[in-house]
C-alpha cells in the first residue's frame, strides 16, 4: 500500500476488525441490480479483506463549489478517471477513510500481483451477496472456458453533452484537493453522473458483471468485474446482500 496520511489524504491507516459472512448459494433477485454500498456498508470485500467502496463523499454544487469529504451537493466526484481533484489514492487505486480503514477504489494491483497469474482470470474477492469478483480478465466466450482470455470492457460512456445543471467551472474547493484552483474548467468524466449505460456496447452489464463458467465455477456463475475503465467497480448488487 501507499503511504498515509499523505498530501491529498489526511487519514491516518489503522488496524480494522472485520467479521463478514457471505451465502454460498447467491441467486440472482435484481435483473437490473439494486443499489448497494455506501456510509455504513460494504458492497464487496477482497480475499485480503480490504473492502470495495468505489463511490466518494466528494460532491460539487450547481455553481462549481466543490469539497472532497462531508460534502454537500448533487454532483458526485468519482475518485479514479480524471485529474481534476486528487484523492490521494495510492499504486492499488485505494486511499484510507476517516476511520482508518484502507479501502479500493478500483483495480487492486499489488493483490493480483500477490495472486499470481494476472493474465488469466483472478479472483479477488466476494460481493455482500455472495457472487465472485474477477480483476481485468474474463473469457472472451463468457462459456467456453478454451476461448481467449481477454480484459474486460464495461458498458459505459461518457454523455456526449453534459447535464443542463452540470457545474463547468470550478469556483471553490474546500479542504484538501490537489491541483485544482478557482476558476479552473471540471472536464467530463469527473463526476459519476456524466456517464451513461449502454447496453450491449462492452462486454459486462449495468452491475459491471456478466453470467459466464470461471475456473472456479466451471458450470457458470454470474460474477462481478473490476475494470480499467468506468464504474471500476459495482455500484449496484444483483443478489441480496447479507
Amino acid at each position: 500500500m501507499g503511504t498515509f496520511p499523505n498530501n491529498h489524504n489526511p487519514n491516518t491507516i489503522s488496524e480494522q476488525a472485520v467479521n463478514e459472512s457471505f451465502t454460498l448459494c447467491p441467486t440472482i433477485v435484481y435483473e437490473n441490480g439494486v443499489q448497494a454500498g455506501g456510509p455504513g456498508s460494504a458492497i464487496a470485500y477482497a480475499l485480503n479483506s480490504v473492502k470495495f467502496d468505489p463511490a466518494t463523499a466528494g460532491r460539487c454544487n450547481d455553481e462549481g463549489e466543490c469539497c472532497l469529504a462531508q460534502c454537500q451537493g448533487n454532483w458526485s466526484i468519482e475518485a479514479l478517471g480524471h485529474d481534476t481533484f486528487n484523492f490521494g489514492d495510492d499504486m492499488n487505486h485505494a486511499h484510507v477513510q476517516p476511520n482508518g480503514g484502507y479501502h479500493y477504489h478500483g483495480m487492486p494491483e499489488l493483490l493480483m500481483d500477490f495472486l499470481g497469474d494476472n493474465e488469466g482470470m483472478t479472483i479477488v474477492g466476494w460481493a455482500s451477496d455472495g457472487f465472485p469478483i474477477y480483476a481485468r480478465y474474463g473469457y472472451s466466450n463468457a462459456d467456453d472456458s478454451t476461448s481467449q482470455v481477454k480484459a474486460l470492457t464495461p458498458s459505459y460512456r461518457l454523455k456526449s453533452q453534459p447535464d443542463i445543471n452540470r457545474p463547468n467551472i470550478l469556483t471553490a474547493l474546500a479542504g484538501p484537493g490537489g491541483g485544482s484552483n478557482p476558476n479552473t474548467p471540471i472536464p467530463m468524466g469527473t463526476f459519476t453522473q456524466d456517464y451513461e449505460y449502454v447496453d450491449g456496447i462492452g462486454d459486462l452489464d449495468q452491475c459491471n458483471g456478466r453470467f459466464g463458467v470461471t475456473p472456479e465455477f466451471p458450470d457458470g456463475i454470474y460474477y462481478y468485474v473490476v475494470t480499467d475503465d468506468f464504474p471500476f467497480f459495482t455500484r449496484c448488487l444483483k443478489g441480496n446482500a447479507n
